[in-house]
């Protein structure tokens, strides 16, 4: 999804859709949402009057511009009670709003990091507004087949600022967001991909060809090297499958000069099955018969 930075308010331009956030139990309207709402006629006002929206954690409602403004539709969502907002719910509710905006098959839409007054900095709240987007339209379907070619992609994503010198913060925090994201989409495809198309061997590689492009060192031992270096723990795991085990060190060293190192163990097992003290008795009689 193309990511672009605009200056000047959300009706100033051409969306498919538009998004506004509300405070729940805010009695006036603030930010992007007060803009939106004197163009088009107290659209979102009459929404908080007539009681069809709140503003709790996550609500949306969905409201047809009629020619006020030039975009379509304006998705309003909700961000709960002020007074718990944090950046975690930001985040979750940018994630609920991309999914809705997908829902409705747009492939463009833009939204204003215009919340009115919180406690957060302009980058927090941009690189979370970004990374929610992101990571709430992350899907895994490349065994997909049934309606594969019914899947709606959100194209763009346009991020409005009205104050121009704050579009290099948000820029910066744009990218930051993005590489964030990438990251968890490499972790998410890793997780999700069926053992027997994600072998130790094919780990391994996905493994190298991130550290080739980081400029990461890495060292992949295989069975030799781990006998020799007696991790028969290991070793005693990995008899139980005919895949030759695999294991890996990445090293990156561009820390501070002197600094303690930060060493980070993880186990990248390819397929696991727990015990009956672990999986229920039914499920791993399920699990047998696949």
């Amino acid at each position: 999804m193309k990511i672009t930075i605009k200056r000047g308010n959300l009706t100033d331009y051409n969306f498919e859709a538009v998004v506004a956030v509300l405070f729940e139990g805010d009695k006036t309207l603030k930010g992007a949402a007060l803009i939106l709402d004197k163009e088009c006629g107290g659209a979102i006002s009459d929404l908080l009057a007539y009681g069809d929206f709140e503003g709790k954690l996550f609500q949306s409602a969905v409201l047809y511009t009629r020619g006020s403004i030039p975009s379509k539709r304006i998705l309003v969502m909700g961000l709960g009670k002020k007074e718990e907002f944090d950046i975690e719910k930001l985040r979750g509710a940018f994630s609920k709003a991309a999914q809705k905006i997908r829902e409705l098959h747009v492939k463009k839409f833009a939204l204003s990091i215009d919340l009115g007054k919180t406690d957060f900095s302009l980058d927090k709240i941009s690189g979370a507004i970004t990374e929610g987007i992101l990571l709430g339209l992350y899907k895994f379907i490349p065994f997909k087949t049934v309606d594969s070619d019914k899947e709606t992609e959100i194209k763009e994503l346009t991020i409005v600022g009205p104050d121009p010198k704050s579009l290099d913060i948000i820029s910066s925090s744009i990218r930051e967001a993005e590489i964030i994201s990438d990251a968890v989409y490499l972790a998410r495809d890793l997780v999700s991909t069926p053992s027997n198309e994600m072998t130790p061997t094919i780990l391994a590689d996905k493994a190298c060809k991130v550290a080739s492009q980081m400029g990461i060192e890495i060292e992949v031992l295989d069975k030799t090297t781990m006998k020799k270096l007696e991790m028969n723990t290991l070793l005693a795991v990995a008899r139980g499958s005919n895949e030759p085990p695999k294991f890996i060190v990445m090293k990156y060293n561009g820390g501070k000069g002197g600094g303690k190192p930060v060493v980070m163990v993880g186990k990248g097992i390819t397929v696991a099955r727990g015990g009956i003290s672990i999986i229920p008795s039914a499920n791993m009689e399920d699990m047998e018969s696949d």
